[in-house]
Protein backbone atom coordinates (compact mmCIF):
# COMPACT_ATOMS: atom_id res chain seq x y z
CA UNK A 1 0.00 0.00 0.00
CA UNK A 2 2.83 2.17 1.19
CA UNK A 3 4.51 1.64 -2.10
CA UNK A 4 1.55 2.39 -4.17
CA UNK A 5 0.98 5.65 -2.51
CA UNK A 6 4.84 6.24 -3.29
CA UNK A 7 4.49 5.92 -7.03
CA UNK A 8 1.60 7.91 -7.23
CA UNK A 9 3.12 10.54 -5.51
CA UNK A 10 6.16 10.81 -7.40
CA UNK A 11 3.99 10.56 -11.12
CA UNK A 12 1.65 13.67 -10.37
CA UNK A 13 5.21 14.92 -9.40
CA UNK A 14 6.66 14.47 -12.93
CA UNK A 15 3.46 16.00 -14.36
CA UNK A 16 3.78 18.55 -12.86
CA UNK A 17 7.27 19.74 -13.67
CA UNK A 18 6.83 18.85 -17.07
CA UNK A 19 3.63 21.09 -17.74
CA UNK A 20 6.21 23.75 -15.52
CA UNK A 21 8.81 23.38 -18.02
CA UNK A 22 6.25 23.29 -20.89
CA UNK A 23 4.62 26.89 -20.11
CA UNK A 24 7.90 28.76 -19.31
CA UNK A 25 9.18 27.59 -22.78
CA UNK A 26 6.43 28.08 -25.29
CA UNK A 27 3.98 30.63 -23.66
CA UNK A 28 5.35 32.51 -20.44
CA UNK A 29 8.70 33.54 -22.25
CA UNK A 30 7.47 33.58 -25.85
CA UNK A 31 7.47 37.29 -27.31
CA UNK A 32 4.92 38.80 -29.22
CA UNK A 33 5.09 38.50 -33.55
CA UNK A 34 5.49 42.39 -33.28
CA UNK A 35 8.44 42.73 -30.40
CA UNK A 36 11.23 44.62 -31.35
CA UNK A 37 13.66 43.02 -28.55
CA UNK A 38 16.03 45.89 -27.50
CA UNK A 39 18.95 46.24 -25.55
CA UNK A 40 19.18 49.76 -24.04
CA UNK A 41 21.72 49.15 -21.33
CA UNK A 42 23.46 52.38 -21.78
CA UNK A 43 21.67 54.40 -23.91
CA UNK A 44 24.09 57.65 -24.14
CA UNK A 45 26.63 55.66 -25.91
CA UNK A 46 25.28 54.66 -29.02
CA UNK A 47 28.32 53.85 -31.26
CA UNK A 48 29.73 50.74 -31.42
CA UNK A 49 32.39 52.96 -33.13
CA UNK A 50 32.85 56.27 -30.93
CA UNK A 51 34.60 57.78 -33.69
CA UNK A 52 31.86 57.77 -36.46
CA UNK A 53 29.81 60.59 -36.97
CA UNK A 54 26.67 59.27 -37.44
CA UNK A 55 27.00 55.83 -35.09
CA UNK A 56 26.54 52.22 -36.12
CA UNK A 57 24.58 49.37 -36.40
CA UNK A 58 23.56 47.67 -32.89
CA UNK A 59 26.28 45.15 -32.14
CA UNK A 60 24.43 41.28 -31.70
CA UNK A 61 28.00 40.13 -29.96
CA UNK A 62 28.49 39.18 -26.25
CA UNK A 63 31.54 41.15 -25.63
CA UNK A 64 34.18 43.24 -28.15
CA UNK A 65 36.98 42.05 -29.44
CA UNK A 66 39.31 43.35 -26.15
CA UNK A 67 37.01 41.66 -23.72
CA UNK A 68 35.03 44.63 -22.75
CA UNK A 69 31.08 44.83 -22.71
CA UNK A 70 29.40 46.03 -26.11
CA UNK A 71 27.70 49.31 -26.44
CA UNK A 72 24.00 48.80 -28.33
CA UNK A 73 22.83 51.40 -30.34
CA UNK A 74 19.27 53.29 -28.75
CA UNK A 75 17.29 52.74 -31.52
CA UNK A 76 13.64 53.58 -31.28
CA UNK A 77 11.22 50.24 -31.48
CA UNK A 78 8.72 52.33 -33.58
CA UNK A 79 11.54 53.70 -36.37
CA UNK A 80 14.19 51.28 -36.06
CA UNK A 81 16.21 52.94 -38.90
CA UNK A 82 16.81 55.97 -36.14
CA UNK A 83 19.58 56.10 -34.05
CA UNK A 84 21.03 58.47 -31.31
CA UNK A 85 24.05 60.69 -31.75
CA UNK A 86 26.90 60.23 -29.63
CA UNK A 87 27.24 62.59 -27.17
CA UNK A 88 30.68 63.33 -28.29
CA UNK A 89 31.31 63.82 -31.66
CA UNK A 90 34.01 63.62 -34.77
CA UNK A 91 32.85 66.06 -36.79
CA UNK A 92 36.37 66.14 -38.88
CA UNK A 93 39.30 63.61 -38.94
CA UNK A 94 41.31 65.59 -40.96
CA UNK A 95 43.23 68.67 -39.27
CA UNK A 96 40.93 71.76 -38.80
CA UNK A 97 42.10 75.30 -38.76
CA UNK A 98 39.85 76.79 -37.08
CA UNK A 99 35.75 76.35 -36.51
CA UNK A 100 32.61 78.46 -35.95
CA UNK A 101 29.19 77.46 -34.50
CA UNK A 102 25.83 79.62 -35.89
CA UNK A 103 23.01 79.33 -34.24
CA UNK A 104 19.23 79.81 -36.00
CA UNK A 105 16.00 79.33 -34.22
CA UNK A 106 15.90 75.87 -35.55
CA UNK A 107 19.01 74.33 -35.57
CA UNK A 108 23.03 75.70 -34.97
CA UNK A 109 25.52 74.79 -37.74
CA UNK A 110 29.71 73.95 -37.25
CA UNK A 111 31.23 75.87 -39.89
CA UNK A 112 35.25 75.20 -40.36
CA UNK A 113 38.23 75.27 -42.19
CA UNK A 114 40.04 72.82 -43.70
CA UNK A 115 43.75 72.86 -42.79
CA UNK A 116 45.34 71.33 -45.74
CA UNK A 117 43.33 72.59 -48.80
CA UNK A 118 41.43 75.80 -47.07
CA UNK A 119 38.14 74.59 -48.13
CA UNK A 120 34.84 75.39 -46.11
CA UNK A 121 32.65 72.84 -45.20
CA UNK A 122 29.93 73.41 -42.31
CA UNK A 123 27.57 70.41 -40.69
CA UNK A 124 24.45 70.47 -38.51
CA UNK A 125 25.16 69.71 -34.60
CA UNK A 126 22.52 66.81 -35.12
CA UNK A 127 25.12 65.33 -37.83
CA UNK A 128 22.84 65.74 -41.08
CA UNK A 129 23.70 67.89 -44.29
CA UNK A 130 27.23 67.79 -44.30
CA UNK A 131 28.04 70.57 -46.76
CA UNK A 132 30.88 72.11 -48.64
CA UNK A 133 30.55 75.66 -48.10
CA UNK A 134 33.24 76.92 -50.79
CA UNK A 135 36.17 74.60 -52.87
CA UNK A 136 38.52 77.53 -53.12
CA UNK A 137 42.14 75.98 -52.49
CA UNK A 138 43.83 77.95 -49.72
CA UNK A 139 46.83 75.41 -48.79
CA UNK A 140 49.53 75.49 -45.78
CA UNK A 141 46.59 77.50 -43.62
CA UNK A 142 47.29 77.52 -40.15
CA UNK A 143 44.79 79.20 -38.08
CA UNK A 144 41.13 80.67 -38.92
CA UNK A 145 39.98 83.39 -36.46
CA UNK A 146 36.36 83.56 -37.52
CA UNK A 147 33.63 86.35 -36.84
CA UNK A 148 31.26 85.23 -34.60
CA UNK A 149 28.54 84.88 -38.13
CA UNK A 150 30.26 82.73 -39.47
CA UNK A 151 30.57 85.04 -43.21
CA UNK A 152 34.55 85.88 -42.66
CA UNK A 153 37.87 85.39 -41.11
CA UNK A 154 41.38 86.25 -40.59
CA UNK A 155 43.14 83.05 -42.07
CA UNK A 156 47.14 83.04 -41.45
CA UNK A 157 48.98 80.66 -43.84
CA UNK A 158 52.06 80.03 -45.82
CA UNK A 159 52.06 81.03 -49.61
CA UNK A 160 54.21 79.34 -51.85
CA UNK A 161 57.55 81.16 -52.22
CA UNK A 162 59.53 81.66 -55.08
CA UNK A 163 62.51 79.96 -53.83
CA UNK A 164 60.50 76.82 -51.85
CA UNK A 165 62.70 78.31 -48.65
CA UNK A 166 62.12 81.20 -47.31
CA UNK A 167 58.29 80.85 -46.17
CA UNK A 168 57.10 83.04 -44.16
CA UNK A 169 53.57 82.73 -42.01
CA UNK A 170 50.88 85.98 -44.00
CA UNK A 171 47.54 87.27 -42.31
CA UNK A 172 44.68 88.12 -44.59
CA UNK A 173 40.74 89.04 -44.42
CA UNK A 174 38.80 86.02 -46.05
CA UNK A 175 35.09 86.45 -46.80
CA UNK A 176 32.82 84.20 -48.19
CA UNK A 177 30.78 85.78 -51.18
CA UNK A 178 27.35 87.08 -50.35
CA UNK A 179 24.07 85.73 -51.82
CA UNK A 180 22.28 87.20 -54.22
CA UNK A 181 21.02 90.94 -52.79
CA UNK A 182 17.64 90.98 -51.49
CA UNK A 183 14.36 91.90 -53.72
CA UNK A 184 12.42 94.72 -52.74
CA UNK A 185 9.03 94.58 -53.19
CA UNK A 186 7.25 97.85 -52.22
CA UNK A 187 3.97 96.97 -49.77
CA UNK A 188 2.61 101.02 -49.05
CA UNK A 189 3.50 104.45 -49.42
CA UNK A 190 6.47 104.94 -47.49
CA UNK A 191 7.26 101.16 -46.43
CA UNK A 192 9.09 98.38 -48.31
CA UNK A 193 9.52 94.70 -46.86
CA UNK A 194 12.93 92.48 -48.19
CA UNK A 195 13.28 88.94 -49.06
CA UNK A 196 15.81 86.93 -49.78
CA UNK A 197 15.67 84.49 -52.45
CA UNK A 198 16.61 80.49 -50.94
CA UNK A 199 19.93 79.65 -51.99
CA UNK A 200 20.42 76.17 -52.39
CA UNK A 201 22.40 74.13 -49.63
CA UNK A 202 24.52 72.13 -52.14
CA UNK A 203 25.44 75.37 -53.89
CA UNK A 204 29.13 76.04 -53.97
CA UNK A 205 30.10 79.99 -52.35
CA UNK A 206 33.09 81.25 -53.56
CA UNK A 207 35.98 82.92 -51.18
CA UNK A 208 37.72 85.61 -51.74
CA UNK A 209 40.64 87.29 -49.53
CA UNK A 210 41.21 91.00 -48.95
CA UNK A 211 44.79 91.61 -48.71
CA UNK A 212 44.24 94.22 -45.71
CA UNK A 213 47.94 93.70 -43.70
CA UNK A 214 49.41 90.10 -44.57
CA UNK A 215 51.85 91.27 -41.05
CA UNK A 216 49.46 91.01 -38.70
CA UNK A 217 49.84 89.74 -35.49
CA UNK A 218 47.58 88.34 -32.99
CA UNK A 219 44.22 88.83 -34.63
CA UNK A 220 40.98 88.39 -32.17
CA UNK A 221 37.69 89.01 -33.12
CA UNK A 222 35.10 91.69 -30.86
CA UNK A 223 33.45 90.44 -28.01
CA UNK A 224 29.85 90.55 -27.89
CA UNK A 225 29.59 94.01 -26.39
CA UNK A 226 30.60 95.35 -30.44
CA UNK A 227 27.44 95.22 -32.02
CA UNK A 228 29.72 95.99 -35.74
CA UNK A 229 31.13 93.13 -37.03
CA UNK A 230 35.20 94.07 -36.26
CA UNK A 231 38.88 92.54 -35.28
CA UNK A 232 41.98 93.87 -33.42
CA UNK A 233 45.20 92.97 -34.32
CA UNK A 234 48.49 93.74 -33.93
CA UNK A 235 51.79 94.68 -36.30
CA UNK A 236 55.33 94.68 -35.25
CA UNK A 237 57.60 97.57 -36.38
CA UNK A 238 61.34 98.78 -35.67
CA UNK A 239 60.06 100.77 -32.65
CA UNK A 240 57.75 98.60 -31.38
CA UNK A 241 54.33 97.37 -31.83
CA UNK A 242 51.34 98.91 -32.55
CA UNK A 243 47.20 97.84 -32.37
CA UNK A 244 44.47 98.18 -34.66
CA UNK A 245 40.85 97.63 -34.91
CA UNK A 246 39.64 97.06 -38.33
CA UNK A 247 36.15 97.24 -39.57
CA UNK A 248 35.95 94.74 -42.56
CA UNK A 249 32.26 96.64 -43.43
CA UNK A 250 33.35 99.94 -44.02
CA UNK A 251 36.99 98.55 -44.78
CA UNK A 252 38.02 101.23 -41.65
CA UNK A 253 41.18 101.33 -39.51
CA UNK A 254 41.49 102.67 -36.37
CA UNK A 255 45.07 102.68 -34.70
CA UNK A 256 44.54 101.97 -30.71
CA UNK A 257 47.95 102.17 -28.76
CA UNK A 258 51.70 102.07 -29.56
CA UNK A 259 54.22 100.19 -27.73
CA UNK A 260 58.11 100.07 -27.59
CA UNK A 261 57.49 96.30 -26.62
CA UNK A 262 56.95 93.44 -29.38
CA UNK A 263 55.26 90.00 -29.06
CA UNK A 264 52.10 90.94 -27.05
CA UNK A 265 49.05 88.19 -26.33
CA UNK A 266 46.20 90.76 -26.88
CA UNK A 267 42.28 90.12 -25.54
CA UNK A 268 39.69 92.46 -26.75
CA UNK A 269 37.75 92.41 -23.46
CA UNK A 270 34.89 94.58 -24.14
CA UNK A 271 33.91 97.73 -26.30
CA UNK A 272 36.66 100.56 -24.92
CA UNK A 273 38.87 97.88 -23.28
CA UNK A 274 42.00 95.61 -24.53
CA UNK A 275 43.98 93.62 -22.50
CA UNK A 276 47.65 92.93 -22.99
CA UNK A 277 49.93 90.75 -21.59
CA UNK A 278 53.51 89.87 -22.35
CA UNK A 279 54.49 86.17 -24.04
CA UNK A 280 53.45 83.16 -21.03
CA UNK A 281 56.41 81.25 -20.15
CA UNK A 282 56.95 79.08 -16.67
CA UNK A 283 60.54 80.52 -16.57
CA UNK A 284 59.80 83.70 -16.04
CA UNK A 285 56.75 86.47 -15.08
CA UNK A 286 54.24 87.70 -17.25
CA UNK A 287 51.95 90.77 -16.60
CA UNK A 288 48.42 91.97 -17.25
CA UNK A 289 47.74 95.07 -18.47
CA UNK A 290 44.44 96.81 -19.32
CA UNK A 291 44.67 99.20 -21.79
CA UNK A 292 41.10 102.13 -22.22
CA UNK A 293 40.37 102.45 -25.75
CA UNK A 294 38.68 105.81 -25.28
CA UNK A 295 41.07 107.54 -22.54
CA UNK A 296 44.42 106.19 -23.83
CA UNK A 297 45.52 105.15 -20.08
CA UNK A 298 47.04 101.69 -19.19
CA UNK A 299 46.73 100.09 -15.99
CA UNK A 300 48.64 96.97 -14.27
CA UNK A 301 46.65 94.17 -12.89
CA UNK A 302 48.24 91.45 -11.80
CA UNK A 303 51.42 89.04 -12.73
CA UNK A 304 52.34 85.68 -12.82
CA UNK A 305 54.91 82.75 -13.82
CA UNK A 306 53.21 81.76 -17.25
CA UNK A 307 50.64 83.68 -17.24
CA UNK A 308 47.81 82.81 -19.89
CA UNK A 309 44.57 84.68 -19.59
CA UNK A 310 41.10 84.73 -20.86
CA UNK A 311 38.65 87.82 -19.90
CA UNK A 312 34.39 86.61 -20.20
CA UNK A 313 32.17 87.95 -22.50
CA UNK A 314 31.12 90.85 -20.27
CA UNK A 315 34.48 91.65 -18.66
CA UNK A 316 33.23 90.95 -15.12
CA UNK A 317 35.55 88.39 -14.78
CA UNK A 318 38.66 87.00 -16.07
CA UNK A 319 40.32 83.61 -15.87
CA UNK A 320 43.91 82.86 -15.47
CA UNK A 321 46.36 80.58 -15.16
CA UNK A 322 49.96 80.37 -13.15
CA UNK A 323 52.58 77.83 -12.61
CA UNK A 324 54.32 77.41 -9.34
CA UNK A 325 56.65 75.09 -8.64
CA UNK A 326 56.09 73.21 -12.14
CA UNK A 327 52.14 73.25 -10.68
CA UNK A 328 49.60 74.29 -12.41
CA UNK A 329 46.61 75.86 -11.34
CA UNK A 330 43.84 78.35 -12.60
CA UNK A 331 42.33 81.81 -10.75
CA UNK A 332 38.94 83.34 -11.68
CA UNK A 333 39.98 87.13 -11.16
CA UNK A 334 36.84 89.92 -9.89
CA UNK A 335 37.34 92.73 -12.63
CA UNK A 336 35.64 95.27 -9.41
CA UNK A 337 36.92 93.84 -6.42
CA UNK A 338 40.63 93.07 -7.60
CA UNK A 339 40.41 89.50 -5.95
CA UNK A 340 41.23 86.20 -6.96
CA UNK A 341 40.09 83.15 -6.21
CA UNK A 342 41.82 79.77 -6.74
CA UNK A 343 40.02 76.86 -8.37
CA UNK A 344 40.29 73.34 -8.59
CA UNK A 345 40.74 72.78 -11.97
CA UNK A 346 44.77 72.39 -13.07
CA UNK A 347 44.27 73.49 -16.68
CA UNK A 348 45.71 76.27 -19.33
CA UNK A 349 43.42 79.30 -20.32
CA UNK A 350 43.59 77.90 -23.67
CA UNK A 351 41.36 74.85 -23.09
CA UNK A 352 38.55 77.33 -21.53
CA UNK A 353 35.64 78.75 -23.04
CA UNK A 354 33.26 81.52 -21.28
CA UNK A 355 29.45 80.19 -21.20
CA UNK A 356 27.47 82.27 -24.23
CA UNK A 357 24.62 82.71 -22.55
CA UNK A 358 25.89 82.45 -18.50
CA UNK A 359 28.88 84.56 -18.86
CA UNK A 360 29.50 83.22 -14.86
CA UNK A 361 29.86 79.58 -16.53
CA UNK A 362 33.03 79.03 -17.50
CA UNK A 363 33.85 75.47 -19.71
CA UNK A 364 37.38 74.19 -19.44
CA UNK A 365 39.63 70.81 -20.23
CA UNK A 366 41.06 69.49 -17.74
CA UNK A 367 43.42 66.35 -17.00
CA UNK A 368 42.85 64.02 -13.92
CA UNK A 369 46.82 64.29 -13.85
CA UNK A 370 48.80 67.08 -15.23
CA UNK A 371 52.78 65.91 -15.40
CA UNK A 372 55.69 67.46 -13.37
CA UNK A 373 56.63 70.12 -16.02
CA UNK A 374 57.36 74.03 -16.77
CA UNK A 375 53.51 74.98 -17.83
CA UNK A 376 52.59 75.92 -20.67
CA UNK A 377 56.27 75.82 -22.58
CA UNK A 378 56.14 72.08 -22.19
CA UNK A 379 52.47 72.33 -23.48
CA UNK A 380 53.10 74.67 -26.34
CA UNK A 381 56.05 72.28 -27.55
CA UNK A 382 54.06 69.24 -27.47
CA UNK A 383 56.50 67.75 -24.74
CA UNK A 384 53.56 67.01 -22.73
CA UNK A 385 50.13 66.40 -23.75
CA UNK A 386 47.01 66.22 -22.01
CA UNK A 387 43.93 63.76 -21.65
CA UNK A 388 41.13 65.96 -21.01
CA UNK A 389 37.62 65.86 -18.99
CA UNK A 390 35.37 68.95 -19.55
CA UNK A 391 34.01 70.48 -16.73
CA UNK A 392 31.77 73.14 -16.18
CA UNK A 393 32.63 75.53 -13.05
CA UNK A 394 30.46 78.17 -11.90
CA UNK A 395 32.63 81.20 -10.51
CA UNK A 396 29.90 82.70 -8.59
CA UNK A 397 29.75 79.24 -6.28
CA UNK A 398 32.39 77.45 -7.30
CA UNK A 399 30.58 74.61 -8.16
CA UNK A 400 32.12 72.09 -10.50
CA UNK A 401 29.92 69.82 -12.52
CA UNK A 402 31.54 66.51 -15.33
CA UNK A 403 30.32 67.26 -18.36
CA UNK A 404 31.72 64.72 -20.72
CA UNK A 405 34.95 62.27 -20.19
CA UNK A 406 36.24 62.35 -23.38
CA UNK A 407 38.46 59.35 -23.32
CA UNK A 408 35.72 57.10 -21.84
CA UNK A 409 33.40 58.43 -24.20
CA UNK A 410 35.86 58.22 -27.28
CA UNK A 411 38.91 55.68 -26.07
CA UNK A 412 41.23 57.83 -27.68
CA UNK A 413 43.21 60.75 -25.84
CA UNK A 414 41.83 63.93 -26.32
CA UNK A 415 43.62 67.79 -25.69
CA UNK A 416 41.22 70.08 -25.70
CA UNK A 417 42.68 73.28 -27.72
CA UNK A 418 40.18 76.02 -29.42
CA UNK A 419 37.15 75.59 -27.57
CA UNK A 420 34.07 77.49 -28.45
CA UNK A 421 30.06 77.21 -28.07
CA UNK A 422 27.12 77.85 -29.68
CA UNK A 423 25.28 80.67 -29.17
CA UNK A 424 22.64 78.48 -27.07
CA UNK A 425 25.10 76.76 -24.83
CA UNK A 426 24.50 73.27 -26.12
CA UNK A 427 27.96 71.97 -27.75
CA UNK A 428 31.34 72.48 -27.43
CA UNK A 429 33.05 72.38 -30.17
CA UNK A 430 37.12 71.94 -30.12
CA UNK A 431 40.30 70.99 -31.72
CA UNK A 432 42.33 68.26 -30.26
CA UNK A 433 45.81 69.65 -30.03
CA UNK A 434 47.51 65.90 -30.91
CA UNK A 435 46.45 65.86 -34.60
CA UNK A 436 44.00 69.05 -34.49
CA UNK A 437 40.64 66.71 -35.77
CA UNK A 438 37.69 68.68 -35.19
CA UNK A 439 34.89 67.43 -32.30
CA UNK A 440 31.55 68.25 -30.95
CA UNK A 441 30.40 67.65 -27.51
CA UNK A 442 27.14 67.68 -26.09
CA UNK A 443 26.68 69.53 -23.16
CA UNK A 444 23.28 68.96 -22.32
Amino acid sequence: MKNRTFLILIIIFVLILGFGTYYYLFIYNKPADNTVVIDNTDPKNTSKNPFSPFGNDQTSSSTNPDGSEPVSSNVDANNPNTTELPKLRLISADPVSGAVAISSASTTIIRYMDRGLGHIIETKTDGQDIVKVSNKTIPKIYQTIWARDGMSAFVKYIPESEDGFNEVVKTNYLYIVDPPKPKVTATSIGTSTSTLEEIPSNTLKDTFFSYVNPDMKNVVPAPTTVKEKAFAYLTNNDSGSTGYIYYPITDKFVQTFSSPLKNWNMFWADKNTILLANKATGYGLSTLFSYDITKKTTSRLFSGRGLTVLPNPDYKKIAYSVTSNNVLSLYIYDVTTKKSEKTILPTLTEKCVWGTRDTNSLYCGAPSNVPNAVFPDSWYKGINLFTDKIWRLDTETGETTLMGDLYALSKKSLDVINPTLDPKEGYMIFNDKHDMSLWSLELK
